[in-house]
């Protein structure tokens, strides 16, 4: 049911969820991710730049940690945006 999904800000515990999140959302369905593309990087590269990144959680970047919600069902972690 809708009202057992529970919607939170992200924690530094959600970071490795929020970056598959952020990592399938520049996919956009595909399989290119767009940043390691434009920026010759390896996808382990990216996610360690980014785990940094949200780490850090600098207000105003694309990619900062308090701008992300995490929706958990039953304790398990479904959606980031």
């Amino acid at each position: 049911m809708i009202e057992d999904v529970l919607v939170r800000k992200a924690t530094i515990n959600d970071i490795p969820f929020v970056i598959e999140g952020i990592i399938e959302a520049e996919k956009s369905g595909g399989n290119t991710i767009t940043t390691c593309s434009i920026f010759d990087l390896s996808i382990e590269d990216f996610k360690e730049l980014l785990t940094k990144l949200l780490s850090e959680d600098v207000e105003d970047y694309d990619y900062f940690l308090s701008g992300f919600f995490v929706a958990e069902y039953n304790g398990e972690l479904i959606g980031a945006c």
